[in-house]
């Protein structure tokens, strides 16, 4: 096997994500300076999750899937760092006619980044998550493989972490990470 190769990219926020990124500190902060909340401060884990999906994508914790479909996929693309440099690798990917798995945890920026896929590629990427059964999985990665030329699947880690054999994939991208790393 070839020698594998890491990337880590850093990428600058847009104006959008980081507005929101700075907007979700500053209520954190409010709250917590706020002398009527008493007792009751910010959980300090809320937050890191909702800095962890604005960091994903600003609208993330503010759409709906519905809400979602008023926006274009340039809109939502140029919106994420991370999306933007994912799209950016996939164009790359495809140049080459090769394939990828897109590791993601949100269920609703899996369907997010599948529908950005086939707008952007005019190709189905199959999801992998704890919705999808055993079997389910199995005939998924089935048609990945089977299909010549450029695809990507997307997969959460804590599904498709154990017992799946993905073979004709060459690229991995980590678009967010599990908190527990050795489900990666």
């Amino acid at each position: 096997l070839p020698q594998k190769e890491v990337r880590v990219y850093e990428e600058q926020m847009p104006a959008v994500q980081l507005d929101r990124y700075l907007g979700v500190v500053q209520q954190a902060n409010q709250a917590i300076d706020d002398p009527s909340n008493g007792k009751k401060k910010t959980h300090i884990l809320s937050l890191i999750a909702a800095l962890r999906d604005v960091s994903l994508c600003p609208h993330l914790p503010y759409y709906t899937d519905h809400g979602f479909q008023q926006l274009s996929t340039e809109e939502i693309v140029n919106s994420s760092a991370r999306v933007k440099k994912t799209i950016e690798i996939l164009r790359e990917i495809k140049l080459r006619s090769e394939k990828a798995i897109i590791f993601l945890i949100s269920r609703k920026m899996q369907r997010i980044m599948q529908h950005i896929i086939s707008e952007q590629f005019k190709i189905h990427a199959h999801i992998i998550n704890g919705e999808v059964k055993g079997g389910r999985r199995k005939e998924l990665i089935d048609a990945f493989q089977r299909t010549s030329g450029f695809n990507t699947i997307i997969m959460s880690t804590e599904a498709a972490g154990v017992g799946l054999n993905v073979t004709e994939a060459n690229h991995v991208i980590h678009l967010s990470r599990a908190w527990n790393p050795a489900k990666e």
